[in-house]
């Protein structure tokens, strides 16, 4: 199930808690060395800054930043470039001026004007939080919306909408080509505690089922409201739910304690993005879209650097749910293209990485262009993957005395991570670096359970 990842709270108490957290995250120091950049460095604060005033400043009308990202370098013209060398920096620009879409490309080693053209067929990713959050948070406020969940017995602060893309679907109530359209689906997020003040920490086990808003986001309107059981006999919303909390689940008995210790530090160097380790040598920066990435990926030997890869990144992760159901037949996700894997990017905390992992936050950018800093949305760790690297028992020497029959070789590997939460799932995404020489990428699924309400 694809929704927005944000704080369920109340809606006054979620309202708080956005503008709390950019007034404290805007508070950070965003200073870099120009001159110290690679030609493969995420954008720095300085250059959010830069690309989004040359657009504002050579755009009319309003002005609303989807992604701001290092463009791909010349690869022949990075691959010559040496540290020390001024880096070749482009930014690519993805807004809407005017509800419209738009691309630029903005020299940030220069002052070359933004080259600046219409996208046609097809729309960017969507903000979050200049698109999608104030709708969840307006929501409350429109009549028709009011009417609709009441007539479910729903009081209007108990339920939470959140919206999905919806692909090229609905093209007979709207225009898909043109306008940024969006379907909410509602859940019912009443606490189960005693006083009922906070909302349930589980609200995707009790969808508001069959009830569906479609929403132009372009047209800022309620476009439909649809509703399966309108003439009553719908799935029951007010079931019981496990509750995830802190103290509120049972346990098995606790484990003896499993301990992982660095008593003498780790073994990777990082310098700015940067990154050695057991002669493995790649840089790491972090995009709005597909999260971490890695460039000039190798292996330093007697013979020099070897490339092992440019770049190494996802481009997409397309999740279909093959459901045909009148509410479920749209639900065919493209996770990074439509909502952004980095932008979805949580703080990693806790049992999230092993204890002495290093945490690296990252800079994104808010709907007006200006920078941010997102707090240890990257850990790095080693660790032993609880296998040797190598090992034999040689039995044929079984009774020779003075020989050596069983060998191995303990095993260690280098771990770069970040955590998409995307709905009701979160996805680690890690790029695992081994001693013999492999690189292996691994996407690993949690979170908790989606569920359709039935009879």
């Amino acid at each position: 199930m694809r929704v927005l990842a944000l704080p369920i709270t109340l809606i006054g108490i979620a309202a708080l808690g956005y503008a709390l957290l950019f007034s404290a995250t805007q508070r950070g120091s965003f200073s870099a060395s120009d001159s110290a950049l690679s030609p493969w460095d995420g954008l720095t604060a300085a250059e959010f800054q830069k690309a989004a005033s040359t657009i504002k400043t050579a755009q009319d009308g309003t002005i609303l930043f989807i992604r701001i990202s290092l463009k791909q370098p010349d690869k022949a013209t990075a691959l010559a470039w040496q540290p020390g060398d001024t880096a070749q920096r482009e930014a690519e620009v993805t807004f809407l001026r005017d509800t419209k879409p738009y691309l630029a490309i903005v020299d940030l080693t220069g002052d070359n004007a933004p080259q600046v053209s219409a996208m046609r067929g097809g729309h960017p990713m969507y903000s979050n939080k200049g698109e999608l959050e104030p709708i969840i948070l307006s929501l409350a406020e429109q009549a028709e919306y009011v009417a609709a969940i009441q007539k479910r017995g729903v009081d209007p602060s108990d339920a939470l909408c959140l919206p999905r893309t919806i692909g090229r679907f609905y093209r007979d109530r709207v225009n898909v080509i043109r306008d940024r359209l969006v379907r909410l689906d509602c859940f019912y997020i009443k606490g189960t505690g005693t006083l009922g003040v906070l909302p349930t920490t589980n609200l995707f086990a009790r969808p508001i089922e069959g009830l569906g808003i479609l929403y132009n986001i372009s047209r800022d309107k309620i476009v439909e409201i649809t509703d399966s059981y309108a003439e009553g006999d719908a799935p029951p919303h007010d079931v019981s739910a496990e509750e995830y909390h802190a103290g509120a689940l049972r346990h098995r008995a606790p484990l003896k304690p499993v301990a992982t210790s660095r008593p003498q530090g780790v073994n990777f160097q990082q310098k700015g993005s940067l990154i050695e380790w057991q002669d493995w040598q790649f840089r790491l920066r972090f995009d709005a879209r597909q999260g971490t990435i890695l460039n000039r990926v190798g292996h330093n030997g007697p013979d020099g650097f070897r490339s092992v890869a440019y770049e190494i990144a996802m481009s997409e992760m397309f999740v279909p749910y093959f459901d045909n159901d009148p509410n479920w037949f749209y639900r065919a996700y493209f996770d990074m293209g439509e909502y952004g894997f980095g932008n979805m990017a949580t703080p990693l905390r806790g049992t999230d990485c092993p204890t002495g992992a290093v945490y690296q936050s990252v800079i994104l950018h808010l709907p007006d262009g200006s920078p941010y800093e997102a707090d240890n949305r990257i850990c790095i760790f080693e660790h032993d993957p609880g296998h040797p690297a190598w090992r034999h028992y040689e039995p044929i020497y079984e009774g020779i005395p003075g020989l050596a029959k069983h060998h191995s070789r303990a095993a260690t590997e280098l771990v770069v991570r970040m955590v998409a939460t995307i709905g009701n799932y979160d996805y680690f995404q890690d790029y695992v670096f081994t001693q013999d020489g492999r690189l292996r990428i691994r996407l690993i699924s949690t979170g908790v359970d989606a569920v359709k309400g039935v009879k």
